[in-house]
């Protein structure tokens, strides 16, 4: 629990803040700008700043709490009320530090929080997007392959889901009857490419089926399109 970091008794409370005040002033690295624990844990200057003077306020009242002579009732719940205050103040800095990708072992045991690295997010749903082809000659053997999604008819692009499309083509007759039929395949990162078929191929026929993907996932991917084909010239 959060508020298990902040020791509750005084003496170790006293350690704590006079700990962790000389750990977040350390300056890290000479810059320029130079570098500081609050900095690099993701604390602003202010927030230092502020950690500091509560600090300071507590050695005040902590001087006057360990002297008999000086602790009176109303040092007792001053005392009480810092401990209080500075509980509320630090923790949620404690939580901006814990979750810091610059974290380390080091932090953890001077702050007594537990690193707490944000959960990585990848997609789980398959693309049900449909991917739309479109071929366009060149010459030379050479074809043009664009593609895009319903949501965009104004130029090639790659779908916001994705980040690639699936080709799976066939050079000559018969027509494959589905993209694994006699097909090769290839995964493309940009919506428009120029397929070299080779001048051999001329007066044969392309055929093209695409769909989205993505490269980490692709049991994700989207579903194929129906086949499409270019004579080749």
């Amino acid at each position: 629990m959060a508020t298990g970091r902040i020791p509750t008794k005084i003496q170790e409370f006293n350690d704590y803040i006079r700990n962790t005040d000389d750990y977040l002033q350390e300056q890290v690295s000479a810059g320029p700008p130079p570098v500081f624990n609050w900095g690099r844990l993701g604390l602003t200057q202010q927030n230092a700043d502020d950690w500091n003077s509560a600090r300071g306020i507590w050695d005040g009242l902590f001087a006057l709490y360990s002297n008999p002579a000086t602790r009176t009732k109303t040092i007792t719940l001053q005392v009480k009320n810092a401990r209080k205050d500075f509980r509320t103040f630090a923790t949620p800095l404690l939580n901006i530090m814990a979750a810091s990708p610059n974290a380390t072992e080091d932090d953890e045991v001077t702050f007594n929080f537990k690193i707490s690295r944000a959960t990585p997010t990848h997609p789980t749903v398959p693309i049900t997007e449909q991917c739309l082809p479109t071929l366009q000659t060149i010459g030379g053997g050479e074809i043009r392959l664009s593609v895009r999604s319903s949501t965009d008819t104004q130029r090639p692009s790659i779908f916001a889901g994705a980040d690639s499309f699936q080709v799976a083509f066939k050079i000559g007759e018969p027509p494959p009857q589905n993209p694994k039929d006699g097909t090769d395949r290839e995964v493309i990162t940009r919506a428009s490419i120029v397929q070299q078929t080779g001048d051999e191929n001329s007066g044969k026929k392309l055929y093209v089926f695409v769909r989205w993907y993505l490269t980490s996932y692709p049991d994700l991917a989207g579903p194929w399109s129906q086949v499409v084909s270019i004579l080749i010239v």
